[in-house]
């Protein structure tokens, strides 16, 4: 989730790619000024080839702030991490909190 200022920097792009090596869908969801508001092509051009999927997200007033949240017209297909990447990222995960057990309780492993 990025806000406006940095979502508009195309390395926020890249940092969701890099994200989406632990994902099964990738997403990055941005702050725009309004509803109407489109990123410049090259942007969207390397959303697309990373199989990035784009939420926007802006604020507007209705009596008090809130946000309003839209999913755009192209979604992040399924993609396939690879089970050594997801190994890792849960054993980093898990590293410090004690819970690795409780979490194979509940995936039926432990």
């Amino acid at each position: 989730m990025k806000k406006f200022s940095d979502a508009e920097n195309i390395r926020s792009v890249y940092e969701a790619a890099a994200h989406s090596r632990w994902a099964h869908f990738g997403y990055l969801v941005a702050e725009v000024p309004n509803a109407d508001y489109e990123f410049p092509q090259r942007f969207v051009s390397e959303l697309e080839r990373f199989n990035i999927g784009l939420i926007f997200m802006w604020k507007h007033k209705k009596g008090k702030e809130d946000w309003h949240f839209e999913e755009q017209e192209w979604e992040s297909d399924r993609l396939n991490p690879e089970p050594e990447e997801l190994n890792a990222l849960l054993k980093a995960f898990f590293k410090d909190s004690g819970r690795e057990r409780e979490f194979k309780l509940a995936v039926g492993k432990g």
